[in-house]
């Protein structure tokens, strides 16, 4: 049952663009949280929220995320409930900013339900870190870069790193977008500047591994206390350095989101003649900023989940340009390959969740209905 109904829910998002296909998408993903169980990882992500959640005083978590754990304890709702609020809330975040950002909203969330949509059910401090920056950022990206702009996208980066410290880093991007950005980059060859864009994530990212972490090691001999030493740890891809197989895997998969960033962002830039609606100095600073995370990503797999939180944005920009496309039914060679490089990896990171959590039981749910009668 819930296999066909987000199947009928995501035709009816593709064939009919209205707010009530959006809101019957939104109901979708809200009741998904749910239904979902807490264990979708085996990793200790739940049972460490769940600690802070009985104890908040005795676990080292950020201020802002324990004070709203402390909030949802006191109003009496069990943690399950607690978590559930959270990542409701987060839902409706991005969903309020796709109606603002973008017209064609059901296509987004289509696209999310597709990529990040079930990690987030597991890494809550980050989900609705990402939710408060995502707010940051929609108002740059609409509004532009002027003092107010820029302080109300402080203000929420404020706020989200006070949740997750690693929200913090996005301030970078009101920088990376007033001081370091390409002109006329949508007048460069597009093919050339994807190839470009590849090869210097991958120099990053071996720069980060190789010359960087030893660098840190020699600045944590020298601290009175621990401050970069967790992050030096390496054979785990959810946190530490990635080894082995991996040191290859990782940064081909690193550079290929990177350049696919970059790629769109030059072919939105095409547009330019027509009713552009996302400011191309603050996408330009964004794709800096993601420049800036490879070698973090390199020293620990963690600040992945930085960049990967903008799959959204991904996803965005797909929809803009399926909107600009010059035929109907056509996309740029550029746009098409992008497509697919969002589509396969958004399936990469959710199929082992969707599967396991949603398909393979309703499934076996059938099978004994079948059998029972």
């Amino acid at each position: 049952m819930i296999i066909i109904i987000g199947l009928v829910l995501i035709l009816i998002g593709l064939w009919k663009k209205n707010i009530i296909s959006s809101v019957l998408s939104l109901l979708f993903m809200l009741w998904m949280i749910t239904i979902v169980p807490h264990n979708v990882y085996s990793n200790n992500d739940y049972a460490a929220y769940l600690m802070a959640y009985q104890n908040p005083d005795g676990v080292s978590m950020e201020p802002g995320f324990i004070h709203m754990l402390k909030i949802l304890y006191s109003i009496g709702l069990s943690f399950d409930q607690a978590r559930w609020t959270i990542l409701c809330m987060g839902t409706i975040i991005f969903w309020f900013m796709f109606c603002w950002i973008s017209k064609s909203w059901s296509l987004v969330l289509i696209g999310y339900l597709f990529s990040t949509f079930f990690i987030d059910q597991v890494q809550l401090r980050n989900t609705i870190m990402w939710a408060f920056i995502f707010i940051g950022i929609c108002i740059l990206l609409k509004r532009g870069t002027s003092k107010i702009n820029v302080l109300l996208f402080l203000a929420f980066v404020f706020v989200a790193g006070s949740i997750q410290s690693s929200g913090y880093l996005y301030v970078l991007i009101v920088i990376f977008s007033k001081f370091f950005v390409e002109s006329n980059t949508g007048n460069k060859p597009t093919f050339i500047g994807g190839l470009k864009s590849f090869f210097i994530t991958l120099f990053l990212y071996y720069v980060g591994y190789y010359v960087l972490t030893p660098i840190l090691h020699i600045v944590q001999e020298f601290l009175p206390i621990h401050f970069v030493e967790g992050y030096l740890g390496s054979g785990a891809k959810g946190g530490g350095q990635v080894d082995g197989l991996g040191l290859v895997i990782y940064p081909i998969q690193l550079a290929i989101i990177v350049s696919v960033f970059v790629l769109l962002v030059r072919e939105y830039e095409k547009y330019s003649n027509q009713e552009l609606r996302l400011n191309i100095k603050v996408l330009n600073g964004i794709t800096k900023f993601n420049y800036f995370l490879v070698p973090l990503i390199a020293v620990n797999f963690n600040f992945f989940r930085l960049l990967r939180n903008e799959w959204i944005l991904l996803v965005l920009l797909l929809v803009y340009l399926n909107k600009y496309r010059s035929k109907p039914g056509y996309l740029s060679i550029t746009t098409f390959w992008c497509s697919l490089a969002v589509v396969f990896s958004g399936l990469w990171w959710s199929s082992g969740l969707v599967y396991t959590n949603i398909v393979n039981p309703t499934i076996t749910e059938i099978v004994s209905y079948i059998i029972q009668n």
